[in-house]
């Protein structure tokens, strides 16, 4: 059985890394003003709440703890009605045109009721809202998701990527506010929302590499899943040639548009004359082309849109002179329409696409989706396989960890089967069979609608967050058979770097005291790969949990590898202890950084897998999720002669040493503390100088410090309290002791 300790995870402080401004995974709501942010509730009347820590009862956290996400809902204002606007403001960031603001966000499952969620920005010194309909200085509207109030505020979480404009180049400070904004005068709107995972951090300034836009040849596709919402894709532009809005993107679904998709917004005053442009293509005159693309209107009954797609030699309106369709009067209910149109330009060159929203004024939404330009004679695309004779197997949805490896979910496939697989919108996955002749089918988790069909491998990248079925065939005429088994495997994530070579390599950090595994009879074990020069090892630091006394034993194993797990013993001893340091305590233990030396160096072949295996008395070994080296650990239960198996979690915590630690500290030395539990005076006896001592109560606080040589090795410690207290003597050297002692 695996023996672990059980999980926790601490409350901190972001870290952020390069290029990052601010980053936030609201572990702690009520925290955040404390820290530079804003929350003030405008709503009329107010409500019972504002900003909140997230309710695990109405859904998780996109990522961390399960209540680690900013949650709202129709109590900003009163239960019987009224307006809400309450506010989220993150502190002063500079930021400049390119930059990066993304979030997740979603609300409850199954909600028939209205949410709604404007993201806004103030430039320069903030004022702050005041009333339900104020905005103060965030007068810069941009985001609104489920503006119209159609029940497409997002289920599941989704993230939102708002790229910076407008502000130039250089560096200016802004404050961005989550504006829960909801008229429920009626008592009949808004539910819950939550906000994770915010993160700014610094762009390019929006342009592209130069060279990823030169001209492109057939086949071109164009599906907006690259662009920045509300952004365009790189490489693409648009053009407003009159006085009414622009084309923007947007990733919230309506009806039969998922995923991120082209959109046009109403103006009130002013007919729409807007253009979006693909990327330069190159074509051949006298060669059959053909454009398909997907398009619609929100609308079903009533403000109808307008839709032309020209072509032409340069990216801007006046050049668009090939009219290849002109659609009026769309009233399509956010239903997909699909055109194909086939041409044969009259001249060679580079050539742009052209989509105009040319609506009269004040009518609704209009959308275009997924443009492929390719040669006529192409073949269409394969329908698919959606038959499974066979069932599903297994049982379980599978969810891929990105590993940047095939990931097997199941050995035992058979063709006319499929197998459930959750996917995150943006990966690429890449779907295969041990069996190199078969046809997949990937659809969506209902089994109606194909979305990518092939031979194996093949390849798919999500739109969506979801569930898709994976059928195998025997080919694409949907053959199947009843036996002949075969592994279904799905790949996604970047392939990760290799294991790390050398000894100074030869490190895993703490992830705050996350985990530990009992040594309780077993023996624990961490894979050492050795690259292309071998090195010899002379000793190793561990994190331990330690249960009462501190006087520890280790002993040392080095296996040989067989197969990947510890074979035959290379190397064993004790490994003695040059020094033990407090660094933490959790799960109500304190933890120490023991330095231990091993009888002799251990010399590692070159290109070579050993297994370094511990044993000891103490309680248990710091470990931590998520593999950082090597392939993690393994534990046998020597009390029982077990074989070696997985542990969990990924990894124990260690770094080796490389090199002597000296012959004065190889050596032992006496060092010894009593009585304890101590009443009056404590003892200490060292053969090296004593330094200095100082001791601590358990919340951290100073209460001796003793800078100077002890008189006769003893120290008084009848003026401290009853409890329990931390020592910390420094002998000659910078040789550290820390040890507990209870004062009666």
């Amino acid at each position: 059985m695996r023996k672990t300790l059980f999980y926790f995870i601490l409350t901190f402080l972001p870290i952020l890394g390069f290029g990052q401004i601010l980053q936030e995974g609201f572990n702690d709501v009520p925290a955040l003003e404390a820290n530079g942010w804003t929350i003030t509730n405008q709503s009329q009347p107010v409500g019972t709440t504002s900003w909140f820590q997230g309710n695990t009862t109405v859904f998780s956290s996109h990522e961390g703890p399960a209540n680690s996400y900013a949650g709202a809902n129709y109590n900003n204002t009163s239960g019987n009605g009224g307006i809400i606007s309450a506010w989220l403001i993150t502190p002063s960031v500079n930021v400049k045109d390119g930059d990066k603001l993304s979030f997740w966000t979603r609300t409850a499952s199954g909600s028939i009721w209205n949410d709604r969620l404007e993201v806004r920005a103030s430039q320069g010194a903030m004022t702050l809202p005041s009333g339900a309909a104020g905005v103060g200085s965030f007068t810069n509207l941009l985001l609104v998701i489920n503006d119209d109030l159609d029940l497409s505020y997002p289920e599941n979480w989704t993230k939102y990527e708002i790229v910076i404009a407008g502000v130039g180049t250089t560096p200016v400070a802004m404050n961005f506010a989550f504006r829960n904004s909801l008229d429920n005068t009626s008592g009949n709107e808004g539910n819950f929302i939550g906000i994770d995972t915010l993160l700014i951090e610094e762009g390019d300034g929006g342009d592209p590499d130069p060279d990823d836009c030169d001209p492109v040849n057939v086949p071109y596709t164009q599906d907006f899943e690259s662009a920045a919402v509300p952004a365009m894709p790189d490489c693409t532009t648009i053009e407003n040639a009159g006085n009414g809005n622009n084309w923007t993107t947007t990733n919230t679904p309506d009806n039969e548009f998922t995923g991120t998709y082209l959109s046009y917004k109403y103006h009130d005053s002013n007919a729409a004359n807007a253009w979006f442009y693909t990327q330069g293509i190159n074509l051949t005159s006298g060669t059959a082309y053909k454009i398909t693309y997907e398009y619609g209107s929100k609308a079903q009954a009533a403000f109808p849109e307008n839709l032309k797609v020209a072509f032409g030699n340069d990216n801007t309106h006046t050049a668009m002179t090939n009219v290849l369709a002109d659609h009026i009067g769309i009233l399509s209910g956010a239903t997909k329409l699909t055109n194909t149109v086939e041409f044969t330009p009259t001249t060679s060159g580079v050539f742009y696409f052209g989509f105009n929203a040319h609506s009269n004024a004040n009518q609704w939404y209009l959308y275009v989706d997924n443009i492929h330009i390719e040669l006529a004679g192409d073949p269409e695309p394969n329908d698919g396989c959606l038959d499974a004779p066979n069932g599903q197997y297994p049982s379980a949805t599978f969810t891929p960890t990105c590993v940047g490896a095939p990931e097997e979910i199941t050995s035992l496939g058979w063709t006319g089967e499929f197998s459930k697989v959750n996917l995150t919108a943006g990966t690429e996955y890449i779907f295969s069979s041990s069996i190199a002749t078969d046809f997949v089918t990937i659809s969506n988790e209902a089994g109606t609608e194909v979305y990518a069909a092939g031979v194996t491998p093949l390849t798919y990248t999500a739109t969506n967050n979801e569930v898709v079925r994976f059928y195998l065939h025997l080919d694409d005429e949907c053959n199947y058979a009843t036996s002949g088994l075969r592994s279904r495997m799905v790949q996604c994530g970047d392939v990760p770097p290799p294991p790390a070579y050398t000894c100074e390599d030869q490190n895993v950090p703490s992830n705050d005291f996350e985990n530990g595994l009992f040594f309780d009879a077993q023996n624990l074990a961490v894979d050492v790969i050795v690259g292309d020069n071998g090195f010899s090892v002379y000793g190793a630091e561990l994190n331990i949990f330690v249960d009462g006394s501190t006087d520890l034993e280790f002993y040392v194993t080095f296996y040989n590898d067989a197969a990947g797990l510890p074979g035959g013993v290379f190397s064993e001893g004790f490994g003695t202890v040059h020094s033990s340091e407090l660094i933490g305590n959790a799960f109500g233990y304190d933890i120490y950084k023991y330095t231990i030396a091993f009888d002799a160096p251990v010399s590692l072949a070159a290109n070579t897998t050993y297994w370094m295996g511990v044993e000891s008395d103490a309680f248990a070994w710091e470990a931590r999720t998520g593999t950082t080296l090597g392939s993690g650990l393994v534990f046998a239960n020597d009390s029982t002669g077990g074989d070696w198996a997985d542990g969990s979690p990924d990894e124990l915590v260690y770094t080796m040493i490389c090199e002597e630690l000296g012959v004065s500290d190889m050596s032992s030395f006496d060092f010894a503390y009593y009585p304890n539990p101590v009443k009056d005076v404590l003892n200490i006896q060292s053969q090296k100088e004593v330094k200095s001592v100082e001791a601590f109560n358990l919340t951290g606080q100073k209460v001796v410090s003793n800078t100077t040589v002890l008189l006769n090795g003893q120290i008084n410690v009848s003026s401290l309290t009853p409890g329990t207290y931390v020592f910390r003597v420094t002998l000659e050297g910078g040789q550290v002791e820390t040890f507990k002692i209870i004062k009666r």
